[in-house]
């Protein structure tokens, strides 16, 4: 472990501990992520540690326990062969950069934040994950299996912090499962994430050749809030309420989900769809759908679901379409497209589409 007499002053190290608002009882405080490279367990060291020791970086205030030499699959291993676990803040959450992830937007980072998503197991407390500015490529889709909170700083209807998750092509970008589903599938009871939260985020998929509904940006099998997300390029459909007791790929209950502030572009399906026996009284507010193939708002849940304050804009197939009783109030749309009620929904006020200086009653 080392002494602060060959450092600028105890008095220094304490003002970095105390700005950083991390431990008092750290072995090792460096300035930042880049000293954690001179950490080692070799004796004798300046920067020598032990195991169970509290390491603090002072610029980004992350906080880690040195693990055990041993140790098999630690968070981090650094370059001097110290092994360290990341600990969340004051707050109890985990700050996604802590990982040292790539953040280019192109190395995978999938495993990194798989680890975050895994210490749930360790305490039987859900993951709350923070995502601070940075391109982060996932190399797989996200299956939640935990009611985790994944927390950014993205704004869906600006061009404020851009906190993005990349996926591949034809690849799903963040599944909440139910207790007995996982991707596509259906499994043995092995916990779920209904209460997820998905809060200021953008998923960018790659598309794809070929339209796929379980390749959609956010899969809500279980139920979640979604809240100031941007979903962007994916095979299925933006955001897809999906779930019931119809078999694959549709088992689960997602009723109760909450949708607000959607910006979805450019998907090969529609913008949200909403489809299932088990899908239903939900709240979906201000969804703006732009240039999706299909339609900006699809509704087809088994009872009913409640939209407020959609915009659309140059979707494919129309504005929005319900084969339920849902209710729609003050919808706007731009374009040559219709909606399409085919089942008795309630739209209150009835929607206006602009054409070009006009306005018409749809």
């Amino acid at each position: 472990m080392p002494t602060y007499d060959n450092l600028d002053g105890l008095e220094e190290v304490r003002g970095k501990i105390n700005r950083a608002i991390t431990r008092t009882d750290a072995a090792a405080v460096v300035d930042d992520v880049s000293g954690l490279a001179a950490l080692t367990y070799t004796a004798d060291q300046f920067w020598t540690v032990a195991p169970g020791d509290y390491v603090v970086t002072a610029k980004e205030g992350f906080s880690y326990l040195v693990a055990a030499s041993d140790a098999s699959d630690p968070d981090i291993t650094t370059a001097g062969g110290a092994k360290l676990n990341l600990l969340p803040n004051e707050n109890g959450e985990y700050n996604f950069r802590g990982m040292l992830p790539a953040a280019n937007g192109s190395t995978d980072d999938y495993a990194k934040f798989a680890k975050l998503l895994a210490k749930s197991a360790t305490d039987g407390t859900p993951p709350l994950i923070y995502v601070p500015y940075g391109r982060y490529y996932m190399g797989q889709t996200i299956n939640l299996k935990t009611p985790a909170r994944i927390r950014g700083d993205h704004s869906a209807f600006g061009a404020d912090q851009v906190c993005e998750l990349i996926f591949p092509a034809s690849t799903a970008g963040i599944i909440v499962n139910r207790f007995n589903t996982l991707n596509a599938d259906t499994v043995a009871d092995s916990g779920g994430a209904d209460g997820a939260q998905i809060i200021g985020i953008r998923l960018t998929g790659g598309r794809g050749d070929a339209f796929d509904e379980t390749k959609s940006g956010i899969w809500m099998r279980a139920r979640a809030r979604i809240q100031n997300v941007t979903t962007y390029g994916f095979a299925g459909h933006g955001v897809y309420a999906g779930a019931g007791s119809d078999g694959n790929p549709y088992m689960g209950n997602c009723n109760l989900f909450w949708v607000e502030f959607l910006y979805t572009e450019l998907n090969r399906g529609n913008g949200f769809h909403a489809e299932g026996t088990d899908a239903n009284a939900g709240n979906v507010l201000h969804v703006n759908a732009k240039n999706n193939d299909g339609w900006g708002v699809y509704e087809d849940s088994f009872l009913n679901n409640t939209h407020i304050g959609h915009h659309t804009l140059d979707n494919d197939l129309g504005r929005e379409t319900s084969d339920s009783p849902a209710f729609f109030s003050k919808q706007t749309g731009a374009g040559t497209s219709q909606s399409k009620m085919n089942a008795p929904s309630t739209v209150s006020p009835p929607t206006f589409e602009r054409v070009s200086d006009t306005c018409r009653r749809s």
